[in-house]
């Protein structure tokens, strides 16, 4: 009976990338309790089968192994899904602050960090032309992208990150000319509430940050779960976040933003 129930055509199959990591597990958590979802975690510690589980399951997936996505390919042609949702919460959002005997300083322009790109565009991309090219013409295919508030801003040390950024919602446009059941979601958030952002920015309860404002990663996936139940057309750029009261219109201006991440980052003020 479970495996008829998956086999419906109202099921909707989320894949999750990075599906064990920090946001991607939470993701994972909040889907399984809806009725109408397939949920399949995609990562690297997933369970090591030719064949994904009519189930809910954490499978095994390189976005550069071409057996990861011929499993994927065999689950879609075997179910008649009328909505699949790519969930991409593999990335690094770095801060490319030069260090040396000088001092701090920022990366040159158009430098671009290749890892960075790969993660937040290419794996994107690759996963979101497989699934067009396997998916049917009925059935809807939706991209959803976590960027960053920062993202509409040109700040020299996030280059990389908004490169990427911009290449892919460039690619979104392009695939939703070419494909009528194609749509993306991309939401900006604020600072995510876990302890990664400790690892990221060891000094960052040295400033003045409050985490009674950042997101909690419960109601960044309540949005997006939100967000995706019904149809919508195009690409969806939307910010989300939680307002701080001293919030300074300057925020993201870059020399602030630069002064910030080296305390953030390295325990020392600069001016």
């Amino acid at each position: 009976q479970r495996v008829e129930i998956m086999k419906s055509k109202n099921k909707k199959l989320i894949l999750i990338a990075g599906a064990t990591g920090s946001i991607g597990s939470c993701f994972f958590e909040q889907f399984i309790l809806e009725n109408d979802c397939h949920v399949v975690g995609l990562s690297r510690s997933g369970l090591k089968t030719q064949e994904i589980p009519s189930h809910h399951s954490m499978v095994y997936f390189d976005f550069e192994d071409k057996k990861s996505y011929e499993k994927v390919g065999k689950l879609i042609k075997a179910n008649d899904y009328r909505k699949i949702v790519y969930v991409h919460t593999v990335g690094k959002f770095q801060t490319e602050i030069i260090k040396d005997k000088k001092g701090f300083s920022e990366p040159e322009k158009g430098k671009y960090d290749n890892e960075i790109i790969k993660l937040t565009f290419d794996y994107t991309a690759k996963v979101v032309d497989f699934l067009l090219a396997k998916a049917g013409k009925n059935t809807e295919v939706v991209a959803v992208n976590i960027g960053s508030l920062s993202d509409e801003f040109d700040i020299p040390i996030f280059q990389s990150w908004r490169y990427g950024q911009t290449q892919l919602l460039n690619f979104f446009g392009k695939k939703i000319e070419e494909h009528k059941n194609f749509s993306a979601l991309t939401v900006r958030v604020s600072t995510i509430l876990g302890a990664k952002e400790l690892v990221d920015r060891p000094y960052l309860f040295g400033t003045n940050t409050d985490p009674q404002f950042w997101l909690p990663k419960t109601e960044l996936v309540a949005y997006i779960k939100r967000r995706i139940k019904y149809s919508f057309k195009g690409s969806k750029i939307e910010n989300l976040f939680r307002s701080y009261p001293k919030f300074d219109n300057g925020h993201w201006d870059n020399k602030k933003t630069f002064i910030r991440r080296v305390q953030e980052l390295y325990n020392q003020k600069i001016s």
